[in-house]
């Protein structure tokens, strides 16, 4: 099985040698694509800065930060302060050599840590987007995020929830090549949060979700399948199998058996 780090050092040693946008080297802020037809957002970072009344002296942690894309968008809006974390040790570097690159060395940092680590300081906000689905206990995580928060914090989760039992194939890859160890339900994040007293709200993005809607996506997963069979020797092996996973949380939204919400507490 794939692990979070390896997955993502992966990802990011691929991405960067083979997406640019408007010629400066644009990596995944998010996995999803997001379409807000009818709103002014481009993308989910959009609607934090617009909806989360973030404040110039407050200090952020983004749990699962990626390459920092999101986090430094949020300290450059509003020239708060924040920390990053992730496992990938190249995320780490890109999104530091992004920070300095803007002129945020001494407002924002990024550290490779677990969100299930102990820190020293505690955060006005705290964002995970698309990370918690990679957390052993989301029960546990949940108590050690909440920890973390000053009084009168907030927690803006955003990740795929499973809402079907079925297409445990499918289930099966994500799992494998995404270091899914278990899917979560909404209620097993709200439940939590309720023992925790933690007021919270429920922001629906799933109609915004991207997918192909085609009905031959059944027969691409399998052509797929089976070419990841034969490919398992090959050098690109690593980075297909995390594409084919992709492609099976993207044939789960298909089937509806996914929702992407997001949780304010």
């Amino acid at each position: 099985m794939l692990k979070v780090r390896d997955i993502y050092n992966t990802l990011l040693a691929f991405e960067s040698k083979t997406k640019k946008q408007k010629g400066k080297r644009q990596l995944y802020p998010v996995h999803k694509k997001l379409q807000f037809s009818k709103e002014k957002y481009d993308d989910i970072s959009d609607w934090i800065n617009d909806r989360l009344r973030i404040k110039e002296n407050d200090f952020i942690l983004d749990a699962g930060c990626g390459v920092g894309y999101v986090l430094t968008k949020i300290c450059t809006s509003f020239n708060c302060t924040g920390l990053g974390i992730s496992l990938s040790e190249k995320e780490v570097a890109w999104a530091s050599k992004i920070s300095g690159e803007l002129g945020l060395a001494e407002k924002v940092s990024f550290e490779q840590r677990s969100f299930d680590d102990t820190f020293d300081v505690k955060f006005d906000l705290i964002i995970a987007i698309e990370s918690l689905k990679h957390s052993d206990s989301i029960r546990n995580t949940l108590d050690n995020l909440v920890a973390h928060l000053k009084p009168g914090g907030r927690i803006f989760m955003l990740d795929d929830f499973v809402t079907d039992e079925r297409f445990q194939f499918l289930k099966k890859q994500v799992k494998k090549y995404w270091a899914v160890n278990s899917f979560y339900t909404l209620n097993s994040a709200t439940e939590k949060l309720t023992e925790l007293n933690l007021p919270f709200e429920i922001i629906d993005f799933t109609p915004n979700v991207e997918y192909t809607k085609k009905r031959n996506t059944g027969v691409k997963v399998l052509v797929m399948f089976i070419f990841l069979f034969l490919a398992r020797l090959l050098p690109f092996f690593r980075i297909y199998a995390i594409y084919f996973a992709g492609f099976c949380l993207e044939r789960l939204y298909q089937k509806k058996a996914m929702e992407y919400k997001a949780i304010i507490a």
